[in-house]
């Protein structure tokens, strides 16, 4: 039964929750910029056609064990009227409430990307945040405002790299919720991984064993892998100690024995593994960028709409921070989201010039401004590009086209900011402005190609006089009770 609320989505929110099985068939419930993500104990309970035609849902979708409700920009306001109507939706409910596993699953990519979604899409907005404090400190500097040596750059620099240098930490808290296990013991495994005496022996290049066992002596500022190995392995060691411990000396004695046997298998196993993983992944990305980017680039750029619809982006997400870490740099990824945001709102900015019916004009305005400048791509998708067809080909084409001027250019992203027409500057390396012109060029390409396509391809339904002809013929026509 929902729980009565007077807020301004409590409509939207006593249907979405009722009918994904209540709160208790609920789990996990996260969300990133558009998307409200519910992990769920029975899918039969939910009722997706139910939620679809709800007013402000745009569309749902399962994405492995995932079930995602997209809301568009607004989710964040309606994410927290949820947790206020329904408080055992909260961070920390889910490892009270949540089954043990019944039995082994079978391993998946849909279930791989629900793991990483559930890790990562969470962090999105203040990992968004943060990268735009970077962004303006780059203009900053670029123009003289602030200098480097500045207190107030360097605090504000200091808040900017916060976000992703303790990754680990952000990350083993959503881990353990998306993995069932104890949420603090989440965030002390991220935490010991940046402890800032393990770092000096790393960088001071110190030998350390702990019981004779090799630790291996690795900086895991800023990366996501080492920690989501170790926090998965550390649910079942935790499930084993929680099960097999006394209920009266369990509350202490069980994180105490699983912490215990994470340091060795963090710090000498599971962490180095993680971090070797994600190295050749860094490895894997700039040979393909090296070898095939003139394909690899426009095809991404091209499909990246329906990727995002798939909600496949997130796994992609990580792999930008590991290449940020790994390298200090991106190649494509991070390009071929603000290309594509680009063209699919100058599509939708052409399909409000065409279009005869001022409802459809502005919901065209509306979700252009929010993909070009908000870097929210999923209303104009929904309910303009993909409604009307014709304008998602011609975004896609124009796509294609920036993504092979990008290809061409060589362009790199050095920090994450979003996916807005302001997330350019995060292109920009010191005094190196190479990067940002062959973006600023890549995004001039592609929207004058999106904006021919879609006016050759787009045709936008005749207006319709009938309402004024039977306004007409109304006027001629005897009212009852009058005389003809």
């Amino acid at each position: 039964m929902a729980a009565n609320g007077n807020g301004k989505y409590a409509r939207l929110i006593a249907t979405v929750v009722d009918n994904v099985g209540g709160e208790d068939n609920v789990t996990l419930m996260t969300h990133c910029v558009t998307r409200l993500r519910f992990s769920v104990k029975d899918k039969g309970l939910v009722k997706a056609d139910e939620i679809e035609k709800t007013p402000g849902v745009l569309k749902s979708q399962w994405v492995g064990d995932q079930y995602q409700v997209v809301i568009g920009g607004a989710v964040q306001e309606v994410y927290d009227e949820v947790l206020a109507a329904h408080p055992a939706l909260g961070m920390g409910a889910d490892a009270e409430k949540a089954p043990e596993p019944a039995g082994r699953k079978r391993f998946s990519i849909g279930a791989l990307f629900d793991v990483i979604s559930g890790c990562v899409a969470p962090l999105i907005p203040v990992l968004m945040a943060g990268g735009m404090i970077k962004v303006i400190l780059t203009l900053c500097s670029l123009s003289g405002l602030l200098a480097e040596t500045d207190s107030t750059y360097v605090i504000l620099g200091i808040v900017s790299d916060a976000s992703l240098y303790f990754l680990p930490v952000f990350v083993g808290a959503f881990a353990a919720m998306k993995f069932h296990t104890n949420v603090a013991l989440g965030l002390i495994v991220g935490a010991m991984l940046l402890h800032p005496s393990f770092l000096a022996l790393v960088d001071a290049g110190d030998a350390m064993t702990f019981f004779g066992i090799p630790i291996q002596m690795v900086n895991y500022s800023y990366t996501l892998i080492p920690v989501m190995l170790s926090v998965w392995v550390m649910s079942y060691v935790e499930r084993f100690f929680t099960k097999h411990v006394h209920q009266a000396i369990r509350g202490f004695v069980a994180p105490l024995l699983t912490l215990l046997v994470m340091i060795p298998v963090t710090f000498c196993f599971v962490a180095p593994i993680g971090s070797i993983l994600g190295n050749y992944l860094a490895v894997g990305i700039l040979w393909l960028y090296e070898h095939v980017r003139f394909v690899a680039m426009p095809l991404v750029c091209a499909f990246m709409p329906f990727i995002v619809m798939t909600g496949m982006h997130m796994a992609l997400d990580a792999t930008v921070f590991q290449m940020l870490a790994s390298v200090g740099k991106e190649p494509f990824i991070v390009a071929a989201y603000i290309l594509f945001g680009m063209n699919q709102g100058v599509a939708e900015f052409v399909v409000a010039l065409k279009n005869h019916d001022p409802e459809v004009r502005s919901e065209a305005i509306t979700c252009a401004i929010s993909a070009i400048f908000g870097g929210v791509t999923e209303p104009g998708i929904y309910g303009i590009t993909l409604k009307y067809k014709t304008p998602m080909y011609a975004a896609c084409i124009g796509s294609a086209f920036s993504g092979l001027s990008a290809a061409f250019m060589q362009t790199f992203c050095y920090g994450w900011s979003g996916c807005s027409i302001f997330s350019i500057a995060s292109f920009i390396s010191g005094g190196d402005l190479s990067s940002f012109y062959a973006m600023a060029i890549s995004i001039a390409i592609g929207a004058v190609v999106t904006a021919i396509a879609t006016l050759v391809l787009y045709k936008a339904p005749e207006a319709e006089p009938a309402k004024d002809a039977d306004v007409a013929d109304s006027a001629t026509e005897p009212v009852v009770g009058q005389a003809a």
